[in-house]
């Protein structure tokens, strides 16, 4: 078993497009990775816009698949 933590990986965000590299850190991205569970996006009680969510699974696969060789090891 294993615990995946959600971080700010500059390495990462160093890849990604400036416009979206320099949202990170305000407006709908000001508390990114770290959403809350409830109330992210009021009056919705849970809901994440396209743009967090697409921008959170960028962020998880691209975890996943620079320590490829981490995970291989712990699921086999």
């Amino acid at each position: 078993m294993f615990w995946i933590y959600n971080e700010r990986v500059k390495k990462w965000e160093d890849k990604l497009r400036p416009e979206i590299r320099d949202s990170i850190g305000s407006g709908s991205l000001g508390s990114f990775p770290h959403y809350k569970t409830f109330f992210q996006n009021p009056p919705a009680i849970i809901d994440l816009s396209a743009k967090q969510v697409n921008l959170l699974a960028h962020l998880s696969c691209w975890n996943v698949m620079s320590n490829s060789e981490t995970f291989k090891h712990m699921l086999t």
